[in-house]
């Protein structure tokens, strides 16, 4: 059962993005929570349109966290197995709760064999607006303010240009190659 807070902010999300029927809640053995929901397809206005999430994915699912002490949750756009990636999410947000703050161009190593055999390395943590949704960076909720962040996998080359020119590096390149941040399945 969720409680006031949690409905909220499952409530507001789906406020934001269109999906279809119900979204699916996921409570894992460490007692962090996903929702999973199938997305309709949208037409996206965003300058990042050329590498965020393709509105012609047959299966395009949302992802997203419920914070517990800590005011940032994430969201995931995805066209793969949405249980093994939701798993991946909770366990992000067990981890960042018990960090001092997981940020913006945070790399976090993914260990999920699933991920690892498209050949991602880690998970990126970027700003909701490069996702190209109309979802606000903060969501207030009960007298919280939550920040939402994308999280999307990422090859062991592209971590290495973060790396040496941050976010922006990234991003020329993702524009140059019209990644879409939203193809879990194969790198591009």
């Amino acid at each position: 059962m969720l409680d006031k807070f949690q409905s909220d902010v499952a409530n507001s999300i789906v406020q934001y993005l269109p999906i279809e029927g119900q979204l699916s809640f996921h409570c894992y053995d460490n007692g962090f929570n996903c929702f999973r929901g199938l997305q309709r397809p949208l037409e996206i206005n965003s300058s990042f349109n050329s590498y965020s999430i393709s509105p012609t994915n047959k299966q395009q699912y949302v992802l997203f966290t419920i914070p517990i002490t800590k005011d940032h949750m994430f969201i995931m756009f995805c066209n793969g197995d949405s249980k093994l990636l939701a798993r991946d999410l909770a366990n992000l947000q067990m981890y960042s709760e018990s960090m001092d703050h997981i940020h913006s161009g945070n790399c976090i190593k993914a260990d999920n064999w699933y991920i690892k055999q498209f050949g991602w390395s880690d998970y990126l943590i970027a700003p909701v607006d490069f996702s190209g949704h109309p979802l606000p960076e903060f969501l207030e909720i009960q007298n919280r303010k939550v920040q939402v962040n994308l999280i999307f996998p990422i090859s062991t080359s592209e971590k290495n240009l973060t790396k040496e020119k941050g976010i922006d590096g990234l991003l020329e390149l993702f524009m140059l190659h019209k990644r879409d941040i939203s193809n879990v399945t194969g790198l591009y």
